[in-house]
């Protein structure tokens, strides 16, 4: 289910003008209402995190197959996790693709997905934390954005300590 501003399709559905109360020229909805993708394909989301305009949902009602991630909303800087970049917001769910080669390959679940303002990342099973997205971008114009998802735990942290716990803010994890 989601509420709220839809400017950028962080809904997950596209919101129709007659269903729309127009807040400064911006489609909102004030009822909360079912993201009917997830449930026409029967999809069971178990856990889900919202960024600045852009959503994640990660599907898994087995544990023994891989999770699947799905994002949606804005896409202006690579946040959503996806290879196809033919529009700046998306507004219907989609495959995180690029985020599932990485989680297939490692054959890991997640522990935590967070995201932040212009980025994502989730904190593996394995105790790797994989960024994407741009969280420097507020501050450093010409940062390029971190299209695929890149693995930032450190060899020292790996090797000393058991991560169990992330967070996000404005530009920060």
């Amino acid at each position: 289910y989601s509420v709220g501003k839809n400017d950028k399709g962080q809904l997950g559905y596209e919101l129709q003008n007659d269903y729309a109360n127009f807040v400064d020229g911006i489609k909102c909805n004030n009822k909360v209402t079912s993201i009917d993708f997830f449930v026409d394909n029967k999809i069971y989301i178990n856990n889900i995190s919202c960024g600045s305009d852009f959503c994640f949902a990660v599907e898994n009602d087995d544990p023994s197959k891989n999770e699947v991630l799905y994002s949606w909303g804005n896409n202006e800087f690579h946040q959503l996790g996806i290879s196809e970049t033919k529009y700046k917001y998306y507004f219907n769910p989609t495959k995180a693709d690029l985020v599932n080669k990485i989680i297939n390959k490692q054959k890991k679940r997640i522990n935590k997905l967070v995201c932040g303002w212009n980025h994502s990342c989730f904190l593996s099973e394995n105790n790797n934390i994989y960024l994407w997205g741009n969280p420097f971008k507020e501050y450093n114009k010409k940062y390029p954005d971190i299209k695929e998802p890149l693995n930032i735990t450190s060899d020292k942290i790996k090797k000393n300590s058991k991560i169990i716990e992330i967070s996000s803010g404005f530009n920060h994890i």
